[in-house]
């Protein structure tokens, strides 16, 4: 080992024991940081997805004109058509979920008093339950008046003013995200529209203070997880489109009211891995449960059931060969990354480990092994 490995090897033990020691201080520096680059991240994420659709806008505008007007307009006009694909996708799910979605819960609603009522004098459970405890139940639900909360939501309301919580400090949390999300749609918007210079510049930046083999190696890594990236945004909108779409066939079929809405959503919704189809479900289940309990326990067995052939067929099946993942790894990486770091977990973390599996594949190929098992003779 050389004496420059040497001291790097040193400095190297010296900054994880500065980490390890004063662990609550670099984790919260680390949580202000990543607060302060939150607008970027967003946008970094938003300009990457927005990309895929303006590529392909791209791809098909005037693909053989050579026209002065035709390059100079390519950008712009493919990044506005871009914009409004992914609006209009948004906004035609909102206006077929959203206005039946309140519908249905102010039919449940008007039906809740009718519900509480036979439930009270059901003879069931009057016989069921002691009659201490069902005469306390009686009258509290028969005392009940909103008005007596007042005082109660004014004092909360007034310790929400005075110490940054409750409502105002929730509705100041709101508005804060609102200004982080505005913020990074905006600067994806400037990334998308300088692409080409940003890609210059840090091509130039690279040549000039990076040595060629490492910069070999990261740009190769770069494609590989570019990559992985793309191929598994394309797969997962392709998977929820498949499960939107049983989902609205088997609705259809087995005559359940808001078939194509319920699909529609839920196919909006599972572009969150593993759960996102659960969260377009329970709307789902509220929206059929509004006209007839029946059908949404009938709804609950088949999503049920649905989702069972989802995740053990499609989407290891989409997402896994899209990426060229094994159905195995991908649900660890989902597992994985969602305990560690959430719904942006799920989100990262097939597509990391794709690329990751990807270099170790190649390499491991290279040198002459492989990671596949021999057949025996």
């Amino acid at each position: 080992m050389t004496k420059k490995k040497e001291f790097f090897s040193i400095f190297v033990l010296i900054v994880l024991f500065f980490i390890t020691v004063n662990w609550t201080i670099v984790s919260g520096l680390f949580a202000e940081t990543m607060k302060a680059v939150s607008p970027v991240i967003i946008g970094l994420g938003l300009a990457y997805i927005t990309n895929i659709v303006m590529e392909f806008y791209e791809r098909h505008y005037f693909p053989g004109s050579a026209k002065p007007i035709v390059k100079k307009s390519r950008r712009a006009v493919c990044l506005i058509l871009a914009l409004l694909s992914l609006i209009a996708v948004v906004a035609l799910v909102i206006a077929l979920v959203v206005p039946k979605f309140v519908e249905c819960v102010k039919i449940l609603i008007t039906k809740i008093p009718g519900v509480v009522n036979d439930l009270l004098y059901n003879e069931k459970l009057i016989k069921l339950l002691p009659e201490s405890i069902y005469d306390k139940m009686l009258e509290t639900v028969l005392n009940f008046n909103i008005a007596d909360y007042y005082p109660k939501l004014r004092e909360f309301l007034k310790n929400g003013i005075g110490n940054g919580s409750g409502i105002m400090g929730g509705l100041s949390s709101t508005f804060s995200k609102i200004a982080t999300a505005v913020i990074g749609i905006v600067f994806s918007i400037y990334m998308l529209a300088t692409k080409d210079m940003l890609k210059r510049h840090t091509h130039l930046l690279a040549r000039k203070y990076i040595p060629f083999n490492v910069r070999k190696t990261v740009y190769g890594f770069i494609r590989v997880l570019d990559g992985s990236f793309h191929s598994y945004i394309v797969a997962q909108c392709t998977e929820a489109v498949i499960l939107g779409s049983l989902c609205a066939v088997g609705m259809l079929i087995l005559r359940l009211p808001y078939a194509l809405m319920v699909g529609a959503f839920i196919a909006f919704t599972a572009l969150i891995p593993i759960v996102g189809g659960w969260i377009g479900a329970v709307v789902g289940m509220v929206m059929v449960f509004s006209q007839d309990a029946k059908n949404a326990l009938i709804f609950l067995v088949f999503f049920i059931v649905l989702q069972q052939i989802e995740n053990k067929l499609i989407y290891p099946k989409v997402v896994g060969t899209s990426v060229g993942l094994p159905g195995v790894y991908v649900f660890t990486a989902v597992t994985v990354g969602g305990t560690l770091f959430g719904v942006l977990g799920m989100l990262m973390a097939v597509p990391l480990t794709a690329a990751i599996y990807s270099v170790l594949k190649k390499d491991v190929h290279s040198s002459g092994h492989t990671i596949l098992p021999v057949k025996a003779k």
